[in-house]
């Protein structure tokens, strides 16, 4: 994702001295683009920011246990944020 990332600057160029923001793959990319990330969003915002607040101990309750941190932690959340994000890579690779 990241390597993604970084040559994104590296695609606009070339689609702007191409002449090519217009052409089907390119807007294609910017959707599967926009979908991944806003995908991963969706699924780990939530999961994350409720672990943060766990970990550190919100409202004047003491931070997680260790017990309940690995009960909450015994979720499919992670396999569901790899699966939006190898989607996006696959479908853009194919």
């Amino acid at each position: 994702m990241y390597v993604g990332l970084l040559l994104l600057p590296g695609g606009a160029a070339a689609a702007t001295t191409n002449d090519d923001w217009t052409t089907p793959w390119v807007l294609g990319s910017i959707a599967v683009l926009i979908l991944v990330l806003i995908g991963i969003w969706a699924v780990g915002a939530s999961y994350y920011y409720k672990l943060r607040d766990l970990l550190k101990g919100k409202d004047g309750e003491p931070p997680i246990g260790q017990e309940a941190l690995v009960a909450y932690m015994d979720s499919r959340r992670p396999e569901a944020l790899t699966a939006v994000g190898l989607g996006g890579s696959s479908s853009s690779s194919g």
